[in-house]
């Protein structure tokens, strides 16, 4: 009886963590620096403000929306995008660093490995792991998550999988530029 009731409590107990991990412990607010928010930020999978589809979710198949960017300002040596759900304790759930000023996006889909083609890399989430974490709020609710792009004034000198702390404590100072694309997603 025991080890049967150890197997029906064991999807029980992955549904809580994961409800925990989705909807507690985050990281901090993203950094709102006093430089201008001068960065337009946009993507073909949902409107500034609307509903992201559920592709992009933990019960989705395809992982990283697209993101496009422009007005980065010339005096840039390197972006940072860092997404999170603020109604979630600021949960991240992708941060890419080292990406160079020229670059106008990134594409959908991207791979979760550290380093990417041109040499960004990727930090852990707070899912603790590398790349994107699927957007999986509690089922029933409806989050908001914003997609921040940041440029620096510095080429950030950390390593790949560095956490959230790290990579906005080597921000700090540095931002000349930002914008921002937030959308609303629920299970």
């Amino acid at each position: 009886m025991s080890a049967r009731r150890g197997l029906l409590l064991t999807p029980l107990v992955a549904a809580v963590a994961l409800a925990a991990a989705c909807g507690g412990s985050g990281g901090n607010p993203a950094p709102t620096p006093s430089a201008p928010k001068s960065i337009q930020v946009t993507s073909q999978a949902f409107q500034s403000g609307g509903d992201i589809p559920s592709d992009y979710g933990c019960d989705g198949s395809v992982g990283s929306p697209d993101l496009e960017w422009t007005g980065v300002p010339g005096g840039a040596k390197s972006l940072v995008v860092l997404a999170n759900d603020p109604d979630a304790s600021n949960f991240v759930h992708w941060l890419v660093y080292a990406i160079p000023p020229d670059e106008t996006g990134l594409p959908w889909g991207i791979s979760n490995e550290p380093k990417l083609a041109h040499d960004e890399l990727q930090g852990k989430n707070s899912f603790g792991d590398t790349g994107y974490g699927p957007l999986c709020p509690p089922k029933g609710s409806k989050h908001t998550y914003q997609f921040f792009v940041y440029a620096l004034d510095t080429a950030l000198t950390l390593s790949a999988g560095a956490s959230e702390n790290e990579v906005t404590t080597a921000m700090e100072g540095h931002i000349l530029a930002w914008g921002e694309l937030s959308g609303k997603f629920g299970r």
